[in-house]
């Protein structure tokens, strides 16, 4: 891995920054999910809950996410990082999971959303 790009994601707000658990509170608690990638992609699998709002459409739907918590994820977390951007520069209360695996991943989930 090339610590420099770390560093850039980090620096950036692109890097992950909401654990499984965290997302799973925050959508429980009425945080939107948020799936930034392809609708084909978004067809093949995602959480019933989430919503698809492909990145590049990010800046015209924003008036959806507006006064909404938002947790964003995409299929590798590159699509989240700058749906994170977006989406923290347009003052939206954001929350970076990165990728879908993230949301199935934890066995240690305490009440399967899905």
């Amino acid at each position: 891995m090339r610590w420099w790009l770390v560093g850039l994601l980090l620096a950036s707000g692109c890097a992950t920054d909401t654990s499984a658990r965290e997302a799973w509170a925050l959508v429980g608690h009425g945080a939107l999910l948020v799936d930034v990638r392809s609708p084909s992609e978004f067809a093949e699998r995602h959480p019933p809950q989430a919503r698809n709002i492909p990145v590049e459409e990010l800046q015209r739907r924003l008036g959806e996410l507006r006064g909404h918590r938002v947790v964003v994820y995409c299929h590798t977390g590159a699509r989240a990082g700058a749906a994170t951007v977006i989406l923290r520069r347009a003052g939206v209360e954001v929350h970076n999971l990165g990728s879908l695996a993230h949301w199935y991943g934890d066995p240690k989930r305490d009440v399967p959303l899905d």
